[in-house]
């Protein structure tokens, strides 16, 4: 019988539907306009309608596809209503063409497809409902801002012409987009009615058919575009069907389709954990707000020995009259809490109880509670206990470090011993991770990638190993491991077991000893050499340098002499540390004024004590390195001294690791053997210079006066030429600083008079347009109102306009945003444009990213004052700009064919803004390092050329 109603009921709809269609078809052939009037305006009902639904059920909504596509429609509902507005016919927009109804089209269509194609992917992901309304009304106001305010959006029809290549590719993109939507819609079937879903894919499918009609009319009142719309009709039609009828009807299969299938699946949840709560071996209970008991499983049943349901909790399980003193129920049912406790009965069993909160749908919260008996695991936790606390103490009485290691690298287990070795209690160690805690950071890398190899099976474990460890007070220690692998019953790596003993003592010694006799053996070796007559000072200095590196284990170092009478220092054997020692054999190291010695090479000959530092760019005395020099990473300086008179001095640097107070020792022995050697040498070389010296000074007395007073003429001259060019330079200071004042106000004057002549008095007609508009809008006169409003934005946008063109021509943005050569392209056309006489040829060959910037902003701006000073004075008709980039200089020249002016007179006798003008570009050009200069003749142009040097 339901069956026949819902087929005759079914039947009557579709001859309804038909004979609708039908009438909207035939007033179509008949009244175009009426047909297209009646068509959106259905759609603009159904939008709305949609949006209604959708937002007014946002709260309970399960499926959020639902309410994108409802708030979509309802901008799409408004774009369409521009769109009946503006159709060619209705005469409310005076446009007069049917470009601007085909681009509200073509935006509201690409917002319907843009919608569908987003909707399946919010299917089950939660999204303010105010967040998703925003984004649509930001991005309607920009579709109709582009049409209407800014009119960037593409033309869509031609008069005469038809449809653009853009309406057309958009349609073809819209129709892509539903395509992939319902692709996507099938994919996600799951979570929509089967009926919804097939009314929302034919109703895409019907768009798409609609869209590719709407791509081959030639007129708006084609055939071609009735189908277009006629289609779009039924479209709307089946949305209408999905969401508005079988929602309204059947809200559940449609809105809240997962509420049904929760309410389902949570009876079914239900049955499921009562028969759980039936077959549990522990007993379970549960209490209401008010202690009464709700459930008792059988097994709580049998425990207390009766079933006590609707009696109070306390009465039923402990026979109190009143709630026990230990409840914490409160925190249960109010807090939310679980609470796990372990307590023992009379018997001597244990049992451990946990309460849970049990939330109900009327918003009450009862508690479960859940007996389990432990008594047999507390015997066994109780022996675990014993047999641990056996082991610790024998762990502790071993006089090695004993650790367990989980696969993560956290400490399982460490003894008494490893806690003293590290310097911290137990507590501060087990859980901790052992190699980002207690293995230096210079061992932890390799250490770290060895231990997940071993972990994974991949390498086998080293049964002996060394490594340093790290305290608490960041001490090293090195520890010899004695190392097994854990594994559990599968075979599998669980961790490690390891004992290690501290040889840290005992290394030490030994490194020390090999030191000594390394310190020694070089000593040694120096005996022969540093004795022999025919060895040079240069060789000593090599051989001394040759065994300070060795026995430091240093990269650089150099080994100088002191001169006793100037204190120079010279170094003749030194490592390359510079480039130029490749060349140079000799460096001298200056001495300061005041006799001391700067940098950091010179602190221990000013203090004459041995020093080292492993952070030389902490040092107070550190002055920086010359260009070109290696970097230190550690330095050592030994001065050498001979009767506690300075000699010499050996320098080492970048040892491999830290400067240590040993090599402090080790060098000055070696400094010893140098003092000695230096100070034979230097009597050697007084005996050899005794025989020349009369002689030596005789002439150098005489040379050194006639170059003397070569020098004092020379000085005479040379000051009374700086004087002269010092008072030229003041003269001509004062000059750019009067003229430099006489621009600034010059620019601020004509900044003032354009704003006074122009946006002054734009601002004046925009508050009187304002004015009348207010009073045309009180005497009730809307068209004139409107009128007004319209003069007034025309006045704004020419305000705008003429802000931008005040400050594009005080600093152009495209010159920092494209660099120069856009920026030189930028002024000539506009020079062209307002000096319609003069023709602008120009030739830029640079390259922006070779040019400092703030060279760009100096050529720009003399390029800038030069045309200036071509359209105010020169009456070209034409002027030529050359900007080319050598290798070697930058080369501006700017050339007119104007009347020219005579090179000879002076600034002050040219007109007062070309004497500015030249001035201002001259200094320019002189304060950013190039030169200025002028070729011009009466009648013959002028040529204004700069060039800098790169």
């Amino acid at each position: 019988m339901n069956e026949r109603v819902a087929s005759k009921s079914l039947f009557l709809q579709i001859i309804f539907c038909t004979l609708i269609f039908l009438m909207v078809y035939l007033i179509g052939l008949n009244n175009y306009l009426l047909y297209h009037t009646l068509a959106e305006m259905f759609g603009i009902v159904v939008s709305i309608a949609i949006f209604i639904i959708a937002w007014n059920t946002r709260k309970n909504l399960d499926n959020n596809a639902f309410l994108i596509i409802g708030i979509a429609y309802l901008f799409i509902g408004a774009i369409d209503l521009l769109h009946l507005l503006a159709y060619k016919g209705m005469g409310v927009f005076k446009t007069g063409d049917a470009n601007l109804p085909t681009q509200l089209w073509v935006s509201a269509r690409l917002l319907q497809s843009i919608s569908f194609l987003l909707a399946p992917f919010f299917i089950h992901r939660k999204v303010p409902a105010k967040t998703i309304l925003l984004g649509y009304i930001g991005l309607t106001l920009f579709l109709i801002a582009s049409i209407f305010y800014w009119k960037v959006f593409p033309v869509c029809f031609v008069e005469g012409s038809g449809l653009t290549p853009f309406k057309k590719i958009a349609e073809y993109v819209n129709c892509l987009m539903l395509a992939l939507s319902i692709g996507m819609f099938f994919k996600n079937r799951q979570a929509f009615d089967e009926t919804v879903l097939r009314y929302i894919m034919a109703s895409l499918c019907l768009t798409i058919v609609s869209e590719v009609s709407l791509t081959l009319y030639a007129h708006p009142y084609s055939l071609s575009n009735f189908m277009g719309h006629y289609f779009k009709i039924i479209s709307f039609y089946l949305i209408y069907k999905a969401i508005i009828e079988t929602g309204l009807q059947r809200p559940y299969d449609v809105l809240f389709r997962n509420l049904k299938n929760n309410e389902k699946a949570l009876s079914e949840s239900e049955a499921r954990y009562r028969s759980m709560m039936e077959a549990m071996q522990d007993p379970v209970y549960i209490a209401s707000s008010d202690f009464t008991v709700s459930y008792m499983n059988p097994a709580m049943i049998s425990w207390i020995g009766r079933e006590a349901i609707g009696e109070h909790c306390y009465k039923a399980l402990n026979g109190y009259d009143r709630k026990c003193e230990f409840c914490d129920f409160h925190k249960i049912t109010q807090g939310g809490l679980e609470i796990k406790e372990t307590f023992r009965q009379k018997d001597g069993r244990y049992y451990h109880v946990t309460h849970s909160p049990v939330h109900h749908v009327d918003g009450s919260v009862s508690k479960l509670t859940i007996f389990r008996d432990i008594t047999g695991i507390r015997q066994i936790e109780l022996q675990c206990r014993q047999e641990r606390d056996k082991a610790r103490l024998y762990l502790d009485i071993v006089g090695s470090i004993v650790i367990v290691l989980n696969p993560d690298t956290t400490v399982a287990l460490i003894n008494k011993k490893g806690c003293e070795l590290l310097e911290t209690d137990e507590k501060d160690i087990v859980g901790k991770k052992w190699f980002d805690t207690f293995v230096p950071e210079k061992d932890r890398k390799a250490a770290k990638s060895v231990f997940r190899d071993i972990m994974s099976g991949e390498i086998q474990y080293t049964e002996f190993y060394e490594n340093l460890i790290l305290s608490s007070k960041n001490d090293e220690k090195l520890i010899l491991w004695h190392n097994s692998i854990l594994r559990d019953e599968n075979g599998v790596i669980t961790g490690t077991l390891s004992s290690g003993d501290d040889i840290t003592a005992s290394r030490k010694v030994q490194r020390d000893l090999i030191w000594e006799l390394g310190v020694n053996s070089a000593l040694s070796e120096l005996y022969i050499p540093l004795i022999s007559p025919e060895i040079s000072m240069q060789e000593i200095g090599s051989k001394i340098l040759e065994k300070g590196k060795l026995i430091t284990h240093s990269e650089h170092g150099f080994v100088s002499i002191i001169d006793p009478e100037t204190g120079i220092n010279t170094s003749h054997s030194f490592s390359e540390m510079m480039a130029e020692c490749k060349e140079n054999k000799t460096i001298v190291f200056p001495v300061g004024a005041d006799g001391s010695y700067p940098g950091l090479w010179g602190y221990a000959l000013n203090t004459l004590k041995p020093f080292f530092t492993n952070s030389p760019a902490e040092h107070p005395s550190q002055q920086g390195l010359p260009e070109g020099h290696r970097p230190i990473k550690n330095f050592l300086s030994i001065p050498v001294l001979f009767n506690e008179k300075l000699v010499g001095q050996i320098a080492l640097g970048n040892k491999q690791d830290p400067f240590e107070e040993r090599d402090v020792a080790a060098v000055s022995r070696l400094a010893q053997y140098y003092a000695l050697a230096i100070n034979r040498w230097l009597i050697t070389d007084a005996l050899r210079k005794s025989n020349d010296e009369l002689e030596i000074r005789v002439k150098e007395r005489t040379k050194a006066l006639s170059e003397f007073n070569l020098l004092l003429v020379n000085e005479i001259e040379e000051r009374k030429i700086l004087e002269d060019n010092l008072l030229k330079s003041e003269t001509e200071l004062k000059d750019l600083s009067a003229k430099l004042i006489q621009s600034y106000e010059e620019e601020r004057r004509r900044i003032g008079e354009e704003l006074h002549d122009g946006l002054a008095q734009t601002l004046s007609a925009i508050k009187v347009w304002s004015d009348a508009a207010i009073a045309q809008m009180e005497n009730n006169r809307p068209e004139a109102s409107m009128e007004s409003i319209r003069s007034i934005l025309s006045l704004a946008k020419a305000s705008v306009e003429e802000v931008r063109n005040i400050i594009k021509n005080m600093r152009p943005a495209i010159l920092d945003d494209l660099g120069l050569k856009a920026a030189i392209s930028w002024l000539c056309q506009e020079f062209e444009k307002t000096h319609e006489h003069i023709v602008v040829q120009k030739k830029l060959n640079l390259v922006d990213g070779e040019i400092f910037e703030s060279l760009k902003v100096v050529i720009f701006r003399i390029l800038q004052e030069a045309l200036n000073n071509v359209s105010k004075h020169s009456r070209a008709s034409a002027v030529s700009v050359l900007l080319d980039q050598g290798p070697d200089n930058i080369d501006l020249q700017v050339y007119d064919n104007g009347i020219g002016f005579n090179v000879d007179e002076t600034p002050e006798a040219l007109p007062r803004e070309k004497g500015i003008g030249l001035t201002s570009m001259e200094q320019r050009a002189r304060l950013s390092g190039g030169t200025f200069s002028i070729n011009a003749a009466p009648a013959r142009g002028a040529v204004i050329r700069v060039t800098w040097k790169i």
